[in-house]
């Protein structure tokens, strides 16, 4: 229940006591306002009339909160944010704007801004917005204090109780949809000349989280991505999240769109629900594309999301900014922009709990993601650029990674076996000796004679036999698994193919392992942790450890490995 003075938190008027607030604003009116609504609530008030003077007193004093104009002389208030964010990342900051400012959103949210408030400054939303910014302090305030942990905590962390914690993220990863994890939207990838696959990385920061996303097959084979970013506080801003990442796809699922316009149809609808569930302080910042790989073309619109970041075949970077502000109750109109896919090689879609994080170099990583991206061909590259590069990640993050890959070399050889266990070991102790004869091969021989293994084993049981994760695990632990391996083979007669192509441009051998049968799920990658009671998904771990890359088809019955020839 809020206390006497509107603060949801008891503590929030006694720790306001304690802090000292620089307020920057050159409208002497505004700032007085401003200034008499904060003081009797805080320690000390601070005021400058433009950002350097209000950088000056930030220099000189211990500020716990800024509160700024967006026009100001001398220094904006992005410039002033910035400058007092490679001081003091973690300052809290508020940003005071006019409807005709034409701020530049997505600069805003990048540079790390708490709240965004609209002149004439309204009192309760302020009150608001500080309490909101404070958030950090509050809880470590609550720490320090062993009777204040005692009452605060329990109400501030009982959330993440263990069991609690896991049933509401099963919860979340049922509502998210994903029908290409780590799979391509193909059915043969060994025909396309530009075979596409995606990637993707999903991080909540908390259990509930305010990111959320879908990737989804429409109707005419067209796939239909988005990721939802959710600008306010934490437990509602991940109710909006959910909502509305189960509504789209409700709409997916029941075909409730247009078909030959399926992007327009599809924003336009979730539009009409959204606005009608935000509170006055939420935004929605989100991007939303549409790929039709037969064309080669993708159409996007982008709520003041992070760039969309491409990389061509001559390894040129091209930032593709925002082209809308952040979805409000009163949002009606977007424009759609067009991406020729032809010559793409890498497409990257994140949510700002990425381009925000600090670097190494105590810049924020917006500023570095094009190196690393420019690194990087595959997925792997990025992941490791990001680890190393990256101080911490301090809030939800969404990734999405798409590659265009064309399999071709100058050696290509194919084999049909049989699938059963006798032929696999037998056609893995032929391959073993040819590439002991193969001076390019040999020093990799034991890597790819694991990672064949692990492909030839997955087609023939998860894919020809149709065998389930839970029945493998179940008949291992029993004890009779090779058994009933043996006898489900006597009542299947399916063959495996093997395709191997060796890049010497690339420095690469592509391996493509095909089954006959339902195929294996790639989702179990994202489902399944490997552990000492599951059985079923460490073949693909193993591939992916081993390999630069991985995919699979549409279908699931067909692999494709990509291995470095350098180590």
């Amino acid at each position: 229940m809020p206390d006497k003075d509107g603060f949801s938190h008891p503590n929030t008027k006694h720790i306001l006591k304690s802090l000292s607030v620089l307020i920057a604003e050159d409208e002497e009116m505004t700032l007085s306002i401003v200034s008499n609504l904060v003081s009797p609530y805080v320690k000390k008030v601070y005021t400058a009339k433009n950002g350097s003077e209000a950088l000056s007193i930030f220099m000189e004093n211990d500020i716990d909160l800024l509160i700024t104009d967006y026009w100001m002389p001398y220094m904006n208030g992005l410039e002033l944010i910035k400058e007092v964010k490679a001081k003091n990342s973690d300052l809290p900051a508020i940003l005071l704007t006019a409807h005709s400012d034409g701020i530049n959103v997505v600069d805003a949210v990048n540079f790390g801004i708490s709240r965004f408030l609209t002149k004439p400054v309204d009192f309760e939303k302020l009150k608001n917005a500080i309490e909101y910014s404070i958030q950090n302090i509050i809880i470590k305030r609550l720490e320090l204090s062993n009777k204040q942990k005692e009452i605060g905590l329990l109400k501030y962390k009982e959330k993440h109780h263990q069991s609690q914690e896991n049933q509401a993220y099963k919860k979340q990863l049922n509502i998210i949809k994903n029908d290409l994890t780590n799979s391509s939207p193909y059915d043969d990838i060994t025909k396309p000349k530009n075979i596409f696959y995606f990637h993707h990385y999903y991080k909540p920061f908390e259990i509930l989280s305010g990111d959320c996303y879908s990737l989804r097959k429409l109707q005419n084979d067209k796939f239909f991505l988005f990721i939802l970013d959710i600008m306010g506080k934490g437990l509602s801003a991940s109710v909006t999240a959910i909502s509305s990442t189960s509504y789209i796809n409700h709409l997916i699922n029941a075909n409730l769109y247009n078909i030959n316009n399926p992007l327009a149809s599809l924003v336009d609808k979730y539009l009409y629900f959204v606005k009608d569930i935000l509170l006055d302080e939420e935004m929605v910042c989100g991007v939303f594309a549409v790929f039709d790989f037969n064309n080669l073309t993708c159409e996007f619109t982008n709520f003041s999301m992070p760039p969309i970041f491409l990389k061509n075949k001559q390894n040129k970077i091209t930032k593709l900014n925002s082209n809308e502000m952040p979805i409000t109750q009163f949002t009606n109109k977007f424009n759609i922009k067009n991406i020729e896919l032809t010559n793409i090689k890498n497409i990257v879609f994140c949510s700002d709990g990425l381009i925000e994080s600090m670097a190494n170099n105590n810049d924020i990583y917006l500023n570095s993601i094009e190196q690393d991206l420019f690194n990087s061909d595959y997925f792997s590259d990025l992941q490791e650029r990001i680890q190393e590069n990256i101080q911490e990640i301090p809030d939800d993050t969404t990734i999405f990674f798409i590659n265009n890959l064309s399999i071709k070399g100058i050696f290509e050889k194919s084999f049909t076996i049989k699938s059963s266990n006798s032929e696999i070991n037998s056609f893995l102790t032929n391959v073993y000796k040819r590439m002991e004869k193969l001076s390019r091969l040999t020093h990799l021989t034991p890597k790819i004679s694991m990672i064949l293994n692990e492909l030839l084993v997955n087609a023939h049981e998860h894919g020809n036999l149709e065998i389930t994760p839970e029945t493998k695990n179940k008949k291992i632990l029993n004890g009779n698994y090779d058994d009933y391996v043996t006898e489900k083979e006597q009542e299947m007669d399916k063959n495996i193919s093997v395709l191997f192509t060796i890049s010497l441009t690339k420095k690469e051998l592509y391996l493509i392992v095909s089954d006959e049968g339902k195929g294996f799920s790639p989702h179990i990658m994202s489902k399944e942790k490997p552990n000492s009671e599951n059985f079923s998904g460490r073949g693909l771990k193993i591939i992916k450890t081993l390999s630069k890359d991985f995919f699979l088809n549409n279908k699931g019955n067909q692999i494709a490995v990509i291995i470095s020839l350098d180590t």
